[in-house]
């Protein structure tokens, strides 16, 4: 089950991206599908994770730091109790 929107902005999509790029773009962890964002998403915070290493420890926000994890353990324990119902 997907949004309207969801539809929509693939259809839309969908004419735009080159024929030999359609393989990466239709496979079953291709980025229509949360297999492909949810590991990206998660690289990207790793990302800026490491790049807040250089930053002094006074500049690094306690609550932003705290909300990221909080939200990649409940999107990965979300997933992990998908996995284990199915």
């Amino acid at each position: 089950m997907s949004s309207r929107l969801y539809q929509f902005l693939i259809r839309t999509v969908d004419k735009h991206v080159p024929p030999r790029m359609q393989p990466f773009w239709n496979h079953e962890a291709g980025p229509k599908t949360i297999f492909f964002w949810a590991p990206l998403v998660k690289w990207v915070l790793v990302g800026a994770g490491i790049g807040d290493l250089t930053r002094p420890a006074e500049n690094v926000s306690l609550f932003q730091s705290t909300s990221m994890l909080s939200g990649v353990w409940s999107v990965t324990l979300l997933e992990l109790i998908k996995l284990q119902k199915a």
